[in-house]
């Protein structure tokens, strides 16, 4: 096979101006080939290597935004895909800087190795919302914060490596922005936790959902893994790569220290 199956899957509603978390899913059906240099996706990397085409309900023309190359050669990470193996990644499509009117679209993720070899999803069907003034207003209140604590970058990935600066969100915010804010709040708190021991899993109550869900889970073993709870941490690896074998590569990398949480703690130089 020349490229491996790609699934994404979605939210069923977004607000414009948020994150845009998506689940994307890399499967090798083969029995006998590997892929070897293929993109490492998360919220905290940029998108390389993805095309994401929104088609419009009503005959408009589609959009694309991407593919973007330009960070092949930056030293970022790669994964491979084994025969036989499935990965299941997180990605943030509002980092591709997303120019969308309100409406519902036909929504697919182009995986590229080159300009002519790619692999493109099946549609997922979602509905894009203008935030109401409350949204609005917080919106703008997040992006001064972010300015104010002289943030290399105003999009939302400057959440996830903080530092010292935790970014509080008014209550205010209506309960879809709350869910589409959730992981990247979550991951800034614990990243900017002076004890580890303070960040608890009751603040994962709001990454619920087909594309969060997985997440919160990665995350809850993350946690057991930074407090030392071995017991824990084990059964949560386990029911966890049980439930969804798509994560067995990101299980990994938390079991070796290398989750998003500690990553993130150790960039910032937080204990």
């Amino acid at each position: 096979m020349d490229m491996p199956l790609v699934t994404v899957e979605a939210e069923s509603t977004y607000i414009l101006g948020f994150p845009m978390l998506i689940a994307f899913t890399m499967e090798n059906s083969s029995q006998d080939t590997d892929f070897l240099d293929l993109p490492d996706l998360s919220p905290e990397l940029p998108i390389d290597s993805l095309a994401v085409t929104f088609r419009q309900q009503d005959g408009q023309p589609s959009l694309t935004f991407g593919p973007s190359f330009a960070f092949r050669d930056q030293g970022l990470m790669r994964t491979t895909l084994m025969a036989g193996e499935r990965k299941r990644f997180l990605v943030d499509l509002s980092a591709l800087g997303l120019t969308l009117a309100p409406g519902t679209y036909e929504l697919t993720v182009t995986l590229y190795d080159t300009a002519t070899r790619f692999a493109t999803s099946g549609p997922a069907r979602i509905t894009l919302m203008a935030p109401d003034a409350r949204d609005a207003a917080e919106l703008q209140r997040l992006k001064m914060l972010m300015r104010q604590a002289r943030m290399a970058r105003e999009d939302w990935r400057a959440f996830l490596a903080t530092g010292p600066h935790t970014l509080v969100p008014a209550l205010r915010l209506s309960p879809q922005a709350t869910h589409q804010m959730a992981y990247h709040l979550f991951i800034n708190a614990a990243v900017a936790a002076q004890h580890i021991a303070t960040v608890t899993d009751a603040a994962l109550h709001n990454l619920q959902g087909p594309v969060l869900t997985p997440e919160a889970a990665l995350l809850r073993l993350e946690l057991a893994v930074m407090r030392g709870d071995t017991a824990q941490a084990a059964q949560l690896a386990s029911t966890t790569r049980n439930t969804w074998s798509a994560l067995g590569h990101r299980i990994d990398a938390v079991l070796k220290g290398q989750g998003p949480i500690t990553s993130g703690r150790q960039a910032a130089g937080t204990p």
